[in-house]
């Protein structure tokens, strides 16, 4: 009986070594994989911070573009109303420029 319980021990404490030597393998593959995953989200994740950072450039550069847009358009409204008021003084030259500019 003591064999017996003498070999079921032998054969426990084997299994017993074989389950910790796969665990710890298994937790070394596990961190291993971790860490090849996040060296490979390197790269995208700076692509994705280099593209919102063009975007915001972009975006920066076109409210910049409208501002001029519509102080260019704000200037030619105030011109063209100056030319009108001044066209019951200066008839010939209102005449002209209309005439000029119908053709």
């Amino acid at each position: 009986m003591q064999e017996f319980v003498a070999e079921q021990t032998a054969v426990l404490q084997g299994q017993v070594e074989k389950i910790a030597k796969d665990s710890v393998e298994t937790v070394r593959e596990t961190v291993v994989g971790g860490a090849e995953t996040l060296k490979s989200l390197k790269s995208p994740v700076r692509t994705i911070a280099r593209s919102t950072i063009k975007v915001t450039n972009v975006s920066q550069t076109a409210v910049a573009s409208l501002i001029d847009l519509q102080s260019d358009m704000l200037t030619s409204a105030i011109s063209d109303r100056r030319c009108a008021s001044s066209a019951p003084r200066v008839p010939t030259t209102c005449s002209s420029w209309c005439a000029s500019r119908s053709r």
